[in-house]
């Protein structure tokens, strides 16, 4: 289907866009590309037919570019580890918040581990 094409050709730019920003030096651009990244995950999360895939989510968080997004986005995993409007998404979450505390053991992670609980006790 062309709509699958777009889409990756979508992801492919969005991804070298961000691999660009991030190793230049303009604030203005990398303040603009972390609220983008906000935005898409909370569409991720928020929206039933979001066309946001887990490829990408984990592109940004495990692979590509972890170091940048996980001190972004590791607040809203948590959270949305309970509150993601589909059971897909929360599984996608629980597995991909599983995998960073099991590679990465930095103090961010670890300062979050209290709300994690929290959140995941809501459910």
């Amino acid at each position: 289907s062309p709509h699958a094409n777009i889409r990756q050709v979508a992801h492919v730019c969005f991804m070298s866009l961000t691999r660009a920003i991030l190793h230049g030096d303009c604030n203005r651009a990398k303040n603009l590309l972390h609220e983008s990244i906000k935005k898409l995950f909370e569409t991720f999360c928020r929206k039933k037919n979001s066309k946001i895939t887990v490829k990408f989510v984990d592109e940004l968080l495990l692979t590509r570019f972890s170091e940048e997004c996980i001190p972004l986005l590791l607040p809203s995993v948590i959270e949305s580890c309970a509150t993601a409007k589909t059971t897909f998404v929360r599984t996608e979450l629980c597995r991909i918040l599983g995998a960073l505390l099991k590679r990465k053991s930095t103090a961010a992670l670890q300062s979050c581990i209290p709300s994690m609980f929290t959140s995941l006790q809501s459910t």
